[in-house]
């Protein structure tokens, strides 16, 4: 007859102090790149997150943009700006005081004001022929939500 065998596992991990804290400013560097690449967009993205107990960190993000469409068919220019505000929790302990290094899951608002120029257009069909026109300018706001998941990991002090 085998018998059930309960292991249990423990893991050490350094006490840190409740009032240890992080103020961390981030630019996405891969929007510059992308910006180089395709010279028909340009987007920038920063962020700001700030340490709370229980490995909570408060996160706000904003950035900007826009794109100049010019296909043979269509032809339009844009802007945009966003701001979102969330959480991110680590799912690891820190290990040590300066141990700034994380797995987390998060959770975002966005809100974007977006405006878009006026946009001409030209469809070719074989049975109707080709048809031109004109779509009026416009702005609006949109608003999403988004979960989001990563690791962060410090390369060099202060590079993460």
């Amino acid at each position: 007859m085998m018998l059930p065998r309960f292991v249990l596992a423990q893991a050490d991990s350094v006490r840190i102090k409740a009032n240890e804290q992080q103020l961390r400013f981030g630019i996405d560097i891969s929007r510059p790149i992308m910006n180089a690449i395709f010279d028909s967009r340009k987007s920038y993205e920063f962020s700001v997150d700030y340490h709370l107990p229980n490995d909570l960190y408060l996160v706000a993000e904003g950035g900007f943009g826009g794109s100049d469409i010019q296909y043979s068919e269509l032809k339009y220019t844009s802007s945009n700006s966003f701001f979102k505000i969330g959480v991110d929790k680590s799912m690891l302990p820190r290990l040590f005081p300066g141990d700034w290094d994380f797995l987390f899951v998060g959770a975002r608002y966005g809100i974007a004001s977006i405006k878009r120029s006026e946009a001409s257009f030209t469809t070719k069909d074989p049975v109707w022929g080709t048809t031109t026109g004109q779509i009026p300018a416009t702005s609006f706001v949109g608003h999403w939500a988004e979960l989001t998941a990563g690791l962060r990991v410090g390369l060099l002090k202060g590079f993460f």
